[in-house]
């Protein structure tokens, strides 16, 4: 599981050792953020959609990519109609989303293709 900062900036290491990452958005937007999604003071800055996280995501799926190993997401992110088209430009191989989601994810995927 790739879900914080230090994790991605050793990703080309990790790449090495591992079989395969999944990208835990959920933590991931938390710690790199370094704001508490519960926190209603500083809930407006936990996104996925923010710069920093976008390019640790980016950062991840290339070394991935770089080591051969399959890269796939989890989280609310996965399912985000807005990111898939990034997620799939960059190589995401695989998308882990609630039962309710599978269908407009799926439907998202294709229209990328």
């Amino acid at each position: 599981m790739i879900e914080t900062p230090a994790a991605v900036l050793i990703a080309d290491e990790l790449a090495k050792i591992a079989e395969f990452f999944s990208i835990g958005t959920n933590d991931l937007t938390g710690y790199v953020m370094a704001v508490d999604r519960g926190n209603g003071r500083v809930s407006n800055l936990y996104s996925v959609h923010k710069k920093a996280v976008l390019k640790a995501i980016e950062m991840t799926i290339s070394s991935a990519k770089r080591a051969g190993i399959p890269v796939g997401m989890c989280g609310e992110s996965a399912a985000d109609r807005e990111l898939i088209p990034q997620l799939v430009k960059w190589g995401l191989d695989e998308f882990s989303v609630t039962p309710n989601s599978i269908l407009s994810t799926r439907k998202a995927i294709c229209e990328c293709k």
